[in-house]
């Protein structure tokens, strides 16, 4: 194990898990996570992944119920986090950036 998150074996990577910001709740918070930073990770093809999840999640009772509203949240959540984050550390153009983004879910 390294770095507390990476395991190795035999000079390969077997392995990688962060548990910083893990939650229980809402699956598509995972989803929101990754399509709200992708303007910052331009190798992300948000509608792609987003499609992938949707299709995989259709055959599951209730996993897209009221998709829109919850994507909202976690969008929300993320955001405000990470503008309170960024004011913590002072910040502010983080911070701005991180506002400009909550704003394509207004």
């Amino acid at each position: 194990m390294m770095y507390r998150n990476v395991h190795v074996e035999n000079a390969h990577i077997t392995g990688l898990f962060d548990w910083g910001i893990s939650l229980y709740g809402d699956h598509l918070y995972d989803l929101g996570l990754i399509e709200f930073w992708a303007p910052w990770y331009p190798s992300i093809d948000a509608p792609q992944l987003r499609a992938a999840a949707c299709e995989r999640w259709s055959d599951i009772p209730g996993a897209l119920d009221r998709f829109d509203e919850r994507w909202q949240a976690c969008w929300l959540r993320i955001g405000a986090e990470h503008i309170a984050w960024n004011a913590y550390r002072e910040d502010w153009a983080e911070a701005e950036r991180v506002a400009q983004r909550m704003r394509v879910i207004a």
